[in-house]
Parts: C-alpha cells; structure tokens; sequence
C-alpha cells in the first residue's frame, strides 16, 4: 500500500490458479481508497482478462506479477514520469525495474534484471 497524497494506493496479486512462482496466470491488480477503509476497484480497461477489459488489472506479464513491488519515489527532482517504481520478478527471472507516472501504468526500466540471483558453490 501507497500514501499518495490524500489517495491510498493498494497493488495486489492475483494467482487466478497460479501453479507456480511467476505463472502466466497471475496479475496484478490495483484497488484505491480515500480513507483506507472503504477501498474502489476502479475498471481501468487496460488488460484483456479473459476476453474483456472491465477490470482493475494493471500488469499482466509473466513473472513480473510475482513480488511486484511498488513505491513511491518522493525525492525531489525525479522526473514526473518514474514518480512510482516497483521491483517484479522471482529468483529464476531475476527483478527487474518498473517506473511509472501515475501509479497504474507501468514500463519496464530497462529489459534486463536490475538484481539477480545466484546461487553459492557448498
């Protein structure tokens, strides 16, 4: 969850059946409250889920919507359109980096994993 102003920001995944880490099946959706009660799942109309848009999904590329990790950047001078940036991936893709303007449209940094993960000889 996000403080955004006076608009909390809530980014959740959703396995839809998930059999693994990083299944082509989940997503990310994205749900949004003024008070932190009472919480909108607005219809973004941004990814196809099963033949219709009517939905709050934000990402929908596999493995990225396993440990999409969001943050709000609130240094000074960072550029209105990387405001927000997550970290997505799991220990085989590596994490790679996600900024976005708003919050709810999202692009990769760069195509490559910014962290990786290796594992130690015994």
């Amino acid at each position: 969850m996000i403080k955004d102003g006076d608009l909390f920001r809530l980014y959740t995944r959703d396995g839809r059946g998930a059999k693994f880490d990083g299944d082509v099946t989940e997503v990310t959706r994205y749900c949004e409250s003024r008070d932190g009660i009472r919480w909108t799942k607005p219809s973004l109309g941004l990814v196809e889920i099963d033949g219709s848009r009517e939905n709050n999904v934000i990402l929908h590329e596999a493995p990225f919507c396993h440990n999409f990790a969001p943050m709000l950047d609130a240094r000074p001078g960072v550029a209105a359109a990387e405001r927000f940036k997550a970290l997505a991936g799991t220990v085989k893709s590596g994490l790679v980096a996600f900024v976005s303007g708003d919050g709810i449209r999202w692009r990769k940094l760069r195509p490559e994993p910014v962290i990786t993960y290796k594992l130690r000889d015994p």
